[in-house]
């Protein structure tokens, strides 16, 4: 009897156990990993306004139009809005070859000659495709509004796996930069 009722103890306790699958971090990473190597144009990349659903750690996927779907197995590194604006303050370092591109907030942010600001609209990956729609501002020193626009693209997932999504996502930052 009492190794009958010690049975059923046990396995009442490792059926009420249960395992979470494993979290994949993943991260964007930058077009090149080149970084300037001359003094260029003084460029501060502004604060990255995302939107709050995107704000999340883990992965978004979008499902339709009106639907996404968080991924409790994918997570990001680091807080998106901070990625991003990492990930493009790098892009642009390595394009205009300059070790003047700095992030906000930065303590050395006098004297700029451009500023940048990022709003994301959409920065997210379907089933087949990742898609990027921003709005940007290019500031000159005396901060007045230049130009702004809007740009878009999208670009076909190599692979239905959180890596792919990241790299797909880092790779429409690139075409950004």
């Amino acid at each position: 009897m009492i190794a009958r009722t010690a049975a059923i103890a046990l396995l009442l306790l490792t059926g009420c156990v249960t395992t979470s699958p494993p979290v994949t971090h993943v991260q964007l990473t930058m077009a090149s990993t080149a970084a300037g190597t001359a003094p260029g144009p003084r460029v501060l990349v502004g604060a990255v306004q995302v939107p709050d659903y995107l704000l999340r750690n883990q992965l978004l996927r979008r499902v339709d139009a009106h639907a996404v779907r968080y991924d409790a197995t994918a997570s990001w590194a680091e807080p998106l809005d901070i990625a991003v604006q990492r990930v493009i303050a790098g892009n642009l370092a390595a394009a205009l070859d300059s070790t003047a591109v700095m992030s906000f907030p930065s303590r050395s942010s006098e004297d700029l000659d451009w500023r940048i600001e990022i709003t994301l609209r959409h920065f997210e990956a379907g089933a087949r495709s990742a898609r990027i729609l921003a709005d940007l501002v290019l500031a000159g020193a005396d901060s007045d509004t230049v130009e702004t626009w809007q740009f878009e693209r999208e670009r076909s997932l190599p692979a239905d796996s959180p890596v792919a999504v990241a790299s797909t996502l880092s790779a429409l930052l690139g075409d950004l930069s």
